[in-house]
């Protein structure tokens, strides 16, 4: 049974928003770029590995304003393919089956989850770096499942955050490009984590080397605010400027050299790094 906000939600959408719309029970014989209503939920299927679901707070935000009356009607309309998986507004979906209303929806060709961030983030990205990984390892993206792992065992190891060590910087370690360490345009894509060449590098002895120095390295500096832009700094040099000395011997001399790392910016950081690698040219110059 409804309940009385139910009810009154009921009446003013089915006036406004479905007049004229074929209702359906099943999407058998559906017409693409077409519109219907379903009242029957149990025919749509939320698509793997999209971040729709009660948890998400944009789920609390629709409920609220259907029940306030700022969620207009001609807002409710969702794009689900010709099979009943929801490609677009899985948070609309959700809020308007839990307030008991009919559904609009527009019938599109099916789309993969790749494709599926893509509409639903535009050029500001909606989906953030963390839920595209996380959604790679719902479809089974041996790259990110084998990453995820490897986070785990780090944070247990080095006694850092989870978001300390996020799916952006790991993707860069991999890669061997920093650019790819933050949110933005650059943070990976679904589509970016389950391209064969991140399984294939990831492999390497090297990779797991530079992501557990890495991890290492944001536990030395985690009391430091600046800590990002120093991990960063060393990863930059180690990738775009062929700084060829081992990374860990690095680190041990930044130690014996009495720095207390948690006290130093970046640019001291990045400067010390420099010296040490001048120094071994040198170093090898006078050995040859």
């Amino acid at each position: 049974m409804k309940t009385k906000v139910q009810a009154k939600a009921h009446e003013k959408y089915s006036n406004l928003t479905y007049e004229n719309l074929l209702i359906i029970a099943s999407f058998i014989g559906v017409k693409v770029n077409y519109n219907y209503v379903i009242t029957d939920y149990s025919i749509v299927k939320g698509t793997v590995g999209n971040r729709g679901g009660f948890s998400n707070r944009r789920f609390n935000y629709y409920v609220n304003a259907i029940k306030n009356g700022t969620f207009k009607p001609d807002m409710s309309k969702i794009q689900i393919d010709i099979f009943g998986n929801i490609c677009e507004g899985h948070h609309r979906f959700e809020a308007m089956k839990y307030m008991g209303l009919p559904i609009a929806v527009t019938i599109i060709y099916p789309k993969t989850l790749g494709e599926i961030c893509t509409v639903n983030s535009g050029p500001n990205s909606k989906w953030y770096p963390e839920e595209s990984f996380n959604s790679a390892i719902t479809i089974n993206c041996e790259a990110t499942k084998i990453l995820d792992e490897f986070r785990d065992k780090a944070i247990k190891s080095y006694g850092i955050e989870r978001d300390k060590l996020t799916a952006s910087e790991m993707y860069g370690i991999v890669i061997g490009n920093t650019k790819h360490f933050s949110a933005g345009l650059n943070s990976p894509t679904i589509d970016m984590w389950c391209e064969e060449k991140v399984l294939t590098l990831l492999k390497k002895r090297e990779t797991k080397i530079n992501l557990t120095f890495y991890a290492r390295m944001k536990r030395e500096f985690k009391n430091n605010r600046d800590a990002y832009k120093i991990c960063k700094h060393v990863m930059d040099l180690h990738f775009n400027e062929n700084v060829s000395f081992q990374l860990n011997v690095f680190f041990n001399a930044l130690c014996r050299d009495g720095f207390v790392l948690d006290k130093y910016d970046a640019l001291t950081i990045k400067a010390k790094a420099m010296s040490m690698y001048q120094k071994q040219i040198k170093r090898e110059l006078i050995a040859v």
